[in-house]
């Protein structure tokens, strides 16, 4: 979200990976904007922060640019529980 906003991704990582362990598995569910923005009008609370189309856009774009072995990008539009399989199967796969 700090890279929509014209932060460095790349410096933002490196600050964390100084203090934070890097994570051995990470999983970024993309949705389009107006997906989201449709879910989020369902709610019966509505957090109103950062749920504008434009600024959703520049945060999907950041995400979608990380790259990595241990980065995995999924579909979010995918069903809940089809969706939760995969991220289950994909983890075992990649115990240590």
């Amino acid at each position: 979200y700090q890279g929509a906003k014209g932060l460095d991704p790349d410096s933002i990582r490196r600050r964390n990976e100084r203090f934070a362990p890097r994570p051995w598995l990470v999983f970024i569910l993309d949705l389009p904007p107006g997906e989201g923005l449709g879910r989020i009008a369902g709610r019966r609370s509505k957090d109103v922060l950062f749920e504008r189309s434009s600024y959703l856009r520049r945060v999907r774009a950041v995400f979608r640019s990380l790259r990595g072995p241990r980065i995995v990008h999924l579909d979010a539009r995918t069903e809940r529980k089809a969706l939760a399989r995969r991220i289950l199967e994909l983890t075992l796969e990649r115990v240590p």
